[in-house]
């Protein structure tokens, strides 16, 4: 068995007085990939959607103002960068989402949720990583921005 493991970090930003950000946690151990991992070519962090990377909560403002949380990757590599592992490795989906619906992380700005009305909101997301026989056995990290801004 291969020793890969992965580690996120998550520094949270809060670009406006209201609503309210809370992320829960603020770093994410996914699962050391087995061999059936390797083979499949990704490893998720979540069993038949009981569990899910990472928790958020909005907390609505007053007045309550339209708002967008934003994700993306601080670094195009993960940490260590000798290992040439690529952010787009990296993907995100809504818990309550189909497997299918992964999404690549970027080092951009991508929209995971909107609330129109301003409404407090939890969201839920799941993460996976791209493995492979040829990664390097290392220990991976990579920081992720979670970015709250009123629209």
């Amino acid at each position: 068995m291969r020793n890969l493991f992965f580690l996120l970090s998550i520094p949270c930003f809060l670009y406006s007085a209201s609503p309210q950000l809370i992320i829960n946690p603020i770093s994410i151990h996914l699962p050391t990939p087995t061999e059936s991992d390797l083979d499949a070519g990704f490893v998720q962090d979540h069993d038949n959607n009981i569990y899910h990377a990472v928790k958020i909560e909005v907390i609505e403002g007053s007045p309550m103002r339209p708002w967008t949380l934003y994700l993306r990757a601080k670094n195009r590599f993960f940490s260590p960068t000798r290992a040439h592992k690529q952010v787009s490795d990296l993907n995100w989906k809504h818990n309550a989402e189909e497997n299918n619906s992964y999404r690549t992380v970027t080092t951009s700005k991508t929209a995971v949720f909107s609330s129109p009305s301003g409404e407090g909101r939890r969201i839920k997301l799941d993460l996976s990583v791209n493995v492979n026989w040829q990664d390097a056995n290392e220990l991976y990290s990579l920081p992720l921005e979670f970015i709250l801004e009123e629209n």
